[in-house]
């Protein structure tokens, strides 16, 4: 998955730098006694280049994370890997706002945003390259060029088409692409299969 992280870094001195510090002070003091002259130690240019503290500096990482989440092959049930990351990101919104923690039991929004953060978990291992193309102008190897995706606000690849003046919902008209080699292909197709009472792939 891609991720900015944005911290400051600040270089603590280890042990062997403290050592080389008194080393090299030493080796100026003493090259001042030999050769009798004064020697300002802090205006050198050994101690800018050596010594003299490092300040901190911003850094940006950009990761790339190239593995799904590895709950993800660990359940063998959709709703519990649905509510499983559904109480994650409860847990994570309450850290962040302490003063208007959320309690009891789950509600449909928090487990509609718990699917959301699975398929776009998935999606950024298996469409990487087509995320980043935010579903435009796609590669001919791409195996969603017939597709025809897009990219929503939400950071989901969907189906594009031909039915966006339809009156179908958001789901019919623009499904979630989730690749076929994935155990949450799996999940899903299971639990779907149970709740609709193991109805077979002709049922109108």
């Amino acid at each position: 998955m891609w991720s900015v992280e944005y911290y400051q870094e600040e270089i603590t001195p280890t042990i062997s730098e403290h050592k080389k510090d008194r080393n090299c002070e030493h080796s100026l003091h003493s090259l001042s006694d030999f050769t009798g002259d004064s020697y300002d130690l802090h205006n050198s240019e050994l101690y800018q280049r050596e010594l003299k503290d490092h300040q901190g500096e911003p850094v940006c990482l950009l990761v790339h994370n190239s593995e799904n989440l590895p709950i993800i092959n660990k359940c063998s049930s959709f709703m519990k890997l649905q509510r499983i990351i559904a109480w994650c990101v409860r847990f994570k919104e309450n850290a962040r706002n302490p003063l208007q923690r959320t309690t009891g039991n789950l509600t449909v929004p928090e487990l509609s945003a718990a699917l959301i953060c699975l398929v776009r978990s998935v999606q950024f291992v298996y469409f990487s390259k087509d995320i980043q193309c935010k579903g435009e102008k796609l590669s001919n190897a791409s195996k969603l060029l017939n597709l025809s995706p897009f990219l929503n606000e939400k950071n989901v690849l969907r189906v594009g088409g031909r039915l966006q003046h339809s009156e179908l919902p958001l789901n019919h008209n623009y499904p979630m692409l989730i690749p076929n080699n994935c155990n949450i292909c799996d999940l899903i197709i299971d639990h779907y299969h149970v709740f609709y009472l193991h109805t077979g792939g002709h049922t109108g």
